[in-house]
């Protein structure tokens, strides 16, 4: 029998944490990490049972300060209840071979990585790269992944006469997303709505800059020197910042992008913070 029970998602594992914790007397952290709060999509119902499941642990986690902010709006917590530990990249991030030379011999390229849907804005990613680089532009906007409106987006691109300057990668396996990385210069993320944004954090943690939404997630993830923030939904605004932020790409200081990255996500980091709270949670358990 653990110590401790931690659970993720209040409607589902964290229901039934709660009840192992009656059932057993242990304590219940729960993390929550799911954009359907932020999306508004629970019925009254299910916002009932998260609630419950959150009044029954010990620990609230949220993966970022703005989900947080949402949690205690909808399940009615205070504050102070959900504390901020965000997700943690995979050891494959924090292990790969680092390179901060420049690669002039090659075009410049973007990379947005994620499933290709509505909600990860990458058709405003496109109508935004058209208008901040025209033709004959040598940047490149590279897609991995794929999705329900893939072939959408290859038609839009065509549409807008960039699609010999966008390519569509096949879906990339996550061991291979290192050397992914390591062969771009900036990733964007145009996502309309994101708990945490993971890529984000990988991208950063391989030394690569940074261009994201202010969407829920990224304003917890890209600091000073980074790369910068935008508003969701908003093409003009997200084709000026990638026309400044192309423009300061050789300024950028990406060994020290990789050092804070590493220092907020690794696993030893994100660790470091859970099992802290285990310890607060434990005492706190045994001293009632």
């Amino acid at each position: 029998m653990p110590d401790i029970i931690h659970a993720h998602y209040t409607l589902y594992a964290g229901k039934v944490a709660a009840q192992w914790r009656k059932r057993y007397g242990l304590p219940v952290v729960l993390t929550e990490h799911w954009t359907g709060f932020a999306r508004r999509k629970l019925k009254p119902w299910r916002i009932g049972l998260a609630r419950d499941a959150a009044k029954g642990a010990n620990a609230l986690i949220a993966v970022s300060p703005t989900l947080g902010d949402v949690l205690t709006a909808q399940l009615g917590q205070q504050a102070a209840s959900w504390r901020w530990i965000p997700n943690m990249i995979a050891e494959r991030f924090s292990n790969a071979e680092f390179d901060a030379t420049e690669k002039p011999d090659r075009p410049m390229r973007l990379l947005n990585l994620a499933m290709m849907a509505e909600k990860k804005g990458q058709s405003d990613l496109l109508v935004a790269f058209a208008k901040a680089f025209a033709a004959p532009s040598q940047l490149e906007l590279w897609f991995g992944g794929d999705g329900p409106i893939r072939q959408q987006l290859e038609e839009q691109a065509h549409a807008l006469n960039i699609s010999d300057r966008v390519r569509f990668l096949v879906k990339v396996p996550p061991e291979d997303v290192p050397a992914l990385m390591a062969d771009v210069d900036m990733m964007v993320l145009p996502s309309h709505y994101e708990t945490f944004g993971v890529v984000v954090a990988e991208a950063l943690s391989m030394g690569i800059p940074a261009v994201a939404t202010r969407c829920g997630g990224p304003e917890c993830i890209i600091l000073e020197g980074d790369g910068a923030l935008v508003e969701p939904r908003a093409p003009d605004a997200l084709a000026q910042v990638l026309k400044e932020q192309v423009e300061k790409l050789p300024g950028f200081d990406r060994s020290a992008i990789r050092a804070r990255a590493l220092e907020r996500f690794s696993g030893t980091a994100v660790t470091r913070q859970l099992e802290a709270l285990y310890q607060e949670v434990l005492a706190a358990d045994g001293a009632q």
